[in-house]
């Protein structure tokens, strides 16, 4: 009996080793349940769904540099494969707010909504700027628009597929007009305004073949309306 129990003792703590070793030489992309749990609509003590679909899912993870005191973060995105939370891109040390800010918004007018995380100001008019995550249907993967991080205060129009972003420096307004096509970000025009001790100016441009092609110039005496001009 002794003998008996001797070797089962020797093979459980063989199997509790390989074990073990098996664990520890899984694939690290993958995640377990009980990181992602939902706890109100579209708000995620561990990560972020893209609404109501559990099939794909954002982990957002910040980290401090107090010598430049800087804000990063780092994006992981997963996808829900045989019940397991498998990794299938990532997007790292991206410069961002203390605190940082996140929401839904919808820049390409489809049924799943695109993921925005604040990037930082830009200018001197408080121009809030936010990096923009698309999810690319083919390739299952999380798409980061670049340059949307230099561009402030953005809208979507669903109808025309224009995106509209506003910038203020003294107080004055300028509009430019992008659209996203192939997930890059193109820019249309826009149209600039400035004043000086008598006038309001304004100026509307296309960019055509990489180029700024000014169409219409005006001028109106002060006071102006510069929202609505």
């Amino acid at each position: 009996m002794n003998r008996i129990a001797l070797l089962l003792l020797i093979f459980i703590s063989g199997y509790r080793l390989y074990a073990q070793n098996i664990n520890s030489k899984r694939p690290s992309t993958y995640l377990d349940d009980s990181l992602i749990k939902k706890e109100k609509p579209y708000e995620f003590h561990f990560g972020h769904f893209f609404a109501d679909d559990t099939l794909y899912a954002i982990l957002l993870e910040t980290s401090n540099d107090n010598k430049k005191n800087v804000v990063y973060c780092n994006i992981k995105f997963f996808e829900k494969v045989n019940n397991k939370w498998r990794k299938k891109n990532e997007y790292d040390s991206l410069q961002t707010t203390n605190p940082n800010q996140t929401r839904f918004g919808n820049y390409s007018n489809d049924t799943i909504k695109d993921y925005l995380i604040s990037a930082g100001i830009v200018g001197t008019g408080a121009n809030e700027t936010e990096y923009l995550f698309i999810l690319d249907r083919r390739s299952k993967s999380l798409k980061l628009i670049k340059g949307f991080e230099n561009i402030p205060s953005t809208s979507y129009n669903g109808k025309s597929g224009i995106i509209t972003a506003v910038g203020l420096a003294a107080g004055i307004p300028s509009f430019e007009y992008f659209e996203i096509v192939d997930f890059k970000l193109i820019k249309l025009g826009g149209k600039q305004m400035w004043s000086d001790d008598l006038y309001g100016y304004l100026e509307k441009y296309k960019i055509i073949n990489g180029k700024k092609i000014v169409y219409y110039k005006n001028r109106k005496k002060l006071p102006v309306d510069f929202y609505n001009w």
